[in-house]
């Protein structure tokens, strides 16, 4: 009996240390395949030349910019200012000054 609880201890120790074995393989080839692909891509992005971008360029002009507004509603001047004049009877506007002056 003494030599059967011996066998199956050295047994157990034995399956103790190939299931290590395996894990410390597997685990190698892990780290491994990482520092391959690490270097792969450090010496791929150091050794192709990077490609030049090309930028598209446009000549400015001037000209008319014409807005259309098709929405419906009221508009409404953000600064308006009324004008009256305090003269009874009938006025005639003489000139109009050019907006923003």
């Amino acid at each position: 009996m003494s030599q059967n609880k011996t066998n199956n201890l050295q047994a157990k120790i034995y399956n103790l240390t190939a299931g290590n074995r395996k894990w410390l393989i597997a685990a190698g080839t892990v780290i491994a395949l990482g520092v391959l692909a690490m270097l792969l891509l450090a010496s791929s992005k150091t050794s192709s030349p990077t490609p030049s971008r090309t930028l598209s360029t446009f000549q400015a002009r001037r000209d008319n910019l014409t807005v259309t507004v098709t929405e419906s509603g009221s508009i409404k001047a953000r600064n308006a200012v009324s004008i009256k004049s305090e003269v009874e009877g009938q006025v005639t506007i003489i000139s109009i000054i050019p907006e923003g002056t």
